[in-house]
């Protein structure tokens, strides 16, 4: 349960950081 939220996370971060061309 834990391992999704963290790649969740980890994903939304991804999406923040890099900008969408």
């Amino acid at each position: 349960m834990i391992e999704i939220l963290v790649q969740t996370g980890l994903k939304k971060v991804v999406t923040e950081k890099k900008p969408r061309e």
